[in-house]
């Protein structure tokens, strides 16, 4: 795998648990 692809896999995969979070948060309250 190269560096750059798994850059963006990791930064997919950040923004995915961002917006899980806000929408964990937003169920909550």
């Amino acid at each position: 795998m190269k560096v750059r692809e798994f850059y963006r896999f990791a930064v997919t995969v950040t923004n995915q648990i961002e917006n899980l979070g806000k929408v964990v948060v937003a169920a909550l309250y």
